[in-house]
């Protein structure tokens, strides 16, 4: 076959990783930072205090210009999604 075929899902150590995150880990290789800093084991355990910490962001602050650039690039902006169109079928006429 022509060309490399980029798997679907990519796990790491048993996280699945977003579809964003796949191609900068296939586009730069780097899968270590991205799992150290986007995966945290049990985060229900944590306290706030310590998420803040893993992900070095500032209580009072937030995400940087740049960290929140970062972040929407790699996951996508952090917005539901819409519904779908009412089906003609199912429309009250």
């Amino acid at each position: 076959m022509f060309g490399a075929t980029v798997p679907t899902t990519l796990h790491r150590d048993r996280h699945v990783i977003p579809a964003r995150a796949q191609s900068t880990i296939l586009n730069t290789g780097n899968i270590k930072f991205l799992h150290s800093r986007s995966v945290m084991d049990t985060p229900w355990t944590k306290s706030p205090e310590e998420i803040l910490q893993h992900f070095t962001v500032d209580a009072s602050r937030g995400l940087s210009t740049d960290q929140a650039a970062k972040h929407a690039e790699i996951y996508g902006r952090n917005e539901l999604p819409e519904d779908p169109p009412t089906p003609l079928w199912g429309a009250n006429s």
